[in-house]
């Protein structure tokens, strides 16, 4: 059964894009040993397409989606930011909902 969450304990999903699988796994694995996120989905990477400069730029980047809870949203949010190497990278908070099991887990893990 899948509840609604409410107040503090609201799963976050931050995503975010780095430009290689071994930045995007070493930031993970720093968050995570952090406690700022129960754990990081590093995706394959996928072809980004942007306007960056005024021309039209592509890029291989690493997608990752971190689990953390509204508590930590902004901590982890700074961190992504410091560990990062691009000038202004993408990183978007999500809110949603969660079993109430793996609500718990999330909890235990960034507490």
């Amino acid at each position: 059964m899948v509840r609604p969450c409410a107040g503090p304990t609201q799963l976050i999903l931050v995503y975010t894009l780095f430009g290689t699988a071994a930045d995007a796994q070493k930031a993970a694995q720093t968050i995570v040993s952090e406690r700022l996120a129960a754990c990081a989905n590093i995706m394959p990477a996928c072809l980004s397409i942007y306007e960056w400069g005024g021309a039209m730029q592509q890029a291989a980047e690493t997608p990752v989606i971190f689990k953390t809870n509204a508590d930590r949203r902004d901590a982890l949010m700074a961190r992504i930011a410091a560990l990062h190497s691009y000038d202004t990278p993408a990183i978007v908070a999500i809110e949603g909902t969660a079993s109430a099991a793996f609500e718990g887990w999330i909890m235990q893990q960034v507490s």
